[in-house]
């Protein structure tokens, strides 16, 4: 069994090195995506272009199929690889993610943040963005792993920062399309997430009778802080 790991926005493959070694899988795929500072930037950051990216490592490594798990903005780049590669898709997880597109507040919210980029640089954005991502009372407990976020999120080039906020506020709702597959699709959720809030999830859910969601104990990162709900996800996959 194969197992593939899509990391999110500004973020690297890091993000899952602390489940990794409990995952019982034959094969682990770990992917850094083009343009975050390990892989070279796409020729666009379009979900399409990445999703070839994905599809051609599997080439590349001879995976006929696999198991998917993306986070954030992994699990957008996936519905889209999803659609498109659809008999490559054994499962598809979204962990604090989903297929749907930006509402109207998030889109204008975007692009905020995408000329706040392009003004003032990185820095001030992601010394914020981080600590957004975890339970307010888990921030101390996870110090060191924010400041290993801030220090790598900083040396991913501000181009990058910058288009893929276009490119999830652009990205189109696939609710309908990953809803008719014939795999299994796991909404992985955080009860306390700021970005994607259970509900939202539970309506896209129904509209996916090929889907089940996961209720965790956690902001929008639960690779740590709900790590053993996760692994024991990933590990009763078939």
């Amino acid at each position: 069994m194969a197992i593939v790991l899509i990391h999110g926005y500004a973020e690297t493959g890091s993000i899952f090195k602390n489940i990794i070694p409990h995952i019982q899988a034959e094969q682990i795929h770990n992917l850094e995506l083009p343009g975050f500072g390990i892989q070279p930037p796409p020729q666009d950051f379009s979900i399409s272009s990445y999703s070839d990216f994905i599809f051609n490592y599997l080439l590349e490594n001879k995976i006929s199929s696999a198991h998917f798990l993306g986070h954030s903005l992994g699990g957008y780049i996936l519905s889209g690889f999803a659609v498109k590669y659809p008999s490559k898709v054994q499962s598809l997880t979204y962990l604090h993610s989903h297929a749907a597109d930006d509402s109207q507040e998030r889109k204008k919210r975007r692009l905020e943040i995408a000329n706040s980029l392009k003004k003032y640089g990185a820095e001030p954005f992601l010394n914020l963005f981080y600590e957004g991502l975890f339970k307010p009372e888990n921030t101390l407990k996870f110090s060191v792993i924010l400041k290993e976020l801030f220090q790598q999120g900083m040396k991913i080039p501000l181009e990058t920062l910058i288009e893929l906020q276009h490119t999830m506020r652009e990205r189109p709702n696939l609710v309908h399309e990953i809803g008719l597959q014939s795999f299994p699709v796991y909404f992985f959720a955080g009860i306390h997430d700021p970005l994607i809030p259970l509900e939202e999830i539970k309506n896209q859910s129904q509209q996916m009778p090929n889907s089940k969601i996961i209720e965790s104990d956690s902001a929008h990162m639960a690779q740590f802080e709900d790590s053993k709900t996760l692994i024991a996800h990933l590990n009763s996959l078939p």
